[in-house]
């Protein structure tokens, strides 16, 4: 073999190698995946606890897609589960199932789906890139793009995937950070629901659908804590820590306990 052969045989390795590598790494089959991979810093949640109006806090930033932007006014007297994601996260992507089908199964009771797409990368951040990953991922919820953290910040999150289960007065009834435990989440739309309607909203639980990258591996029928009930007081977030954002693709190990059950916190705990 001559030395330009092996010179190209080299070039050609190195390529397939680095080509490799970014697909496992950062989803290259999802849009945007070759692009920038650089980290941001996660900025500090300002709040110690919820937002008392969990649904301003969704309104101004942008822009949305899916839908015009959802104000309170648009969202009063709906039982909104606001979920935290970003599109090249295997932790956000497990999710996707349950949430595609209680958007449909409960949308005439009252129920509304609401994305918070908060970036981890910086490919993450352009409007193109997310919009065609939703077309790609079949999420027809309405998703707020939200590049700076302002509504990472106002809820207090520090996790992906974060869920916020808000009543249809408009209150966080309950948090919960991380997969899995799909079946009691549903069982707590359905008592939001019902309290809403005044009538029981019934039926079977959505079971393990997800198949191919959104295959979750953690069982669904473990218990959420006890929700708060109509007359308790809100319930209290402590106030996170300021994180550099990590989440683990496919192929990464599961490197902490919170990682094993489901949850990508920002600085990788």
């Amino acid at each position: 073999m001559t030395s330009k052969r092996i010179w190209r045989f080299g070039v050609v390795s190195v390529v397939i190698t680095a080509t490799i590598g970014a697909v496992a790494y950062c989803f290259a089959d999802l849009p945007g995946g070759a692009l920038d991979q650089s980290r941001r810093t996660v900025p500090s949640a300002i709040a110690a606890e919820f937002p008392a109006r969990p649904l301003a806090s969704l309104a101004g930033g942008g822009p949305w897609l899916n839908s015009p932007a959802l104000t309170p006014q648009a969202l009063r007297g709906k039982v909104v589960l606001v979920n935290f994601w970003t599109y090249s996260c295997i932790n956000s992507l497990r999710p996707l199932p349950y949430l595609r089908d209680w958007a449909a199964k409960y949308r005439d009771d009252g129920l509304v789906v609401v994305g918070v797409h908060t970036p981890e990368f910086g490919f993450e951040k352009d409007v193109g890139n997310v919009r065609a990953a939703l077309a790609d991922l079949d999420v027809t919820w309405p998703v707020k793009l939200d590049s700076d953290y302002g509504t990472w910040t106002n809820f207090g999150n520090d996790g992906w995937p974060g869920f916020y289960f808000i009543d249809a007065k408009g209150r966080v009834r309950h948090h919960s950070l991380g997969e899995g435990n799909y079946a009691a989440a549903e069982r707590l739309l359905q008592q939001l629901l019902a309290e809403a309607k005044g009538a029981p909203v019934t039926g079977p639980l959505t079971g393990d659908i997800g198949t191919g990258v959104e295959a979750s591996p953690i069982g669904t029928t473990s218990a959420l804590p006890k929700p708060m009930s109509d007359t308790d007081k809100p319930i209290a977030l402590r106030r996170p820590n300021a994180y550099n954002p990590t989440c683990p693709s496919i192929t990464r190990p599961r490197e902490s306990s919170a990682r094993m059950n489901g949850i990508s916190r920002a600085g990788g705990r």
